[in-house]
């Protein structure tokens, strides 16, 4: 739905939890979130909420064709006038949204039928339908529950977990030749100036045989190219001779 409305995708990671503690990250890489404005197709109502873009946000509701079982009241307007046909499910609210939408009348024709609730949006249809079983074993039982972690710090399995990795000793993983000729380096060098800046000399070796080719007319054509550039725009002379300075002091 995302795609087809052409919705600006923001980056987010985030993780969604289902039934059974199952759980589906949602990554900027493959999916992100996109601002939505819903309204009703019987009132002026709308409302605009953040929505988490995932590839499927579960099976076709209903998992069959109702038909006859469900007895709709005349003398209301159905938020969804085909309910009854197994389809896909483009959005689902979350609960922060979904007790907003809800209206105060509720209407349940049968005894074992389900209830017909009032919302912003228009009657909507909820609970059990009696049908008949499939090759003698009874319909499935679709339940959708998810919780979303927008920080992950703030779970206290995870900060638990967390906080006794942090207890436990880790050995430190020696350095190689080059890396302790490079830490030994660095000490020797790093220095503070007064204006506040570390200073460190770059760890260069001095046993390679360099070895750089037949180079020169390229450089000083380049050279000569970017003379000639900065002939032509006195600002960009001016800022490129500022930082060199700059350079050269530091």
């Amino acid at each position: 739905m995302a795609q087809i409305l052409k919705l600006k995708k923001t980056r987010v990671q985030h993780t969604v939890l289902g039934i059974g503690g199952k759980s589906q990250n949602v990554k900027a890489a493959v999916e992100a979130a996109v601002v939505v404005t819903i309204r009703s197709r019987i009132n002026n109502y709308n409302l605009t909420c953040s929505c988490l873009v995932v590839p499927k946000i579960t099976n076709i509701l209903p998992s069959e064709n109702i038909g006859g079982e469900c007895i709709v009241p005349s003398d209301i307007e159905l938020a969804d006038t085909s309910f009854k046909i197994p389809k896909k499910i483009d959005l689902l609210l979350g609960a922060c949204h979904f007790f907003e939408i809800l209206g105060k009348q509720k209407i349940k024709p049968t005894i074992n039928g389900p209830i017909f609730q009032e919302t912003q949006l228009g009657w909507i249809v909820s609970g059990l339908v009696t049908s008949k079983y499939t090759n003698g074993k009874p319909n499935n039982v679709n339940c959708h529950t998810a919780l979303v972690e927008e920080n992950r710090s703030t779970n206290l399995e995870i900060m638990v977990s967390t906080f006794w990795r942090t207890e436990e000793f880790e050995a430190a993983v020696p350095y190689t030749t080059e890396e302790k000729k490079c830490v030994d380096h660095f000490e020797r060098t790093v220095n503070r100036n007064e204006n506040g800046r570390f200073i460190v000399h770059l760890p260069l070796k001095n046993d390679v045989n360099i070895k750089i080719g037949p180079s020169y007319e390229i450089a000083k054509r380049r050279f000569l190219a970017l003379e000639r550039r900065l002939q032509n725009d006195e600002k960009l002379k001016k800022d490129y001779i500022t930082f060199m300075s700059e350079y050269e002091t530091y």
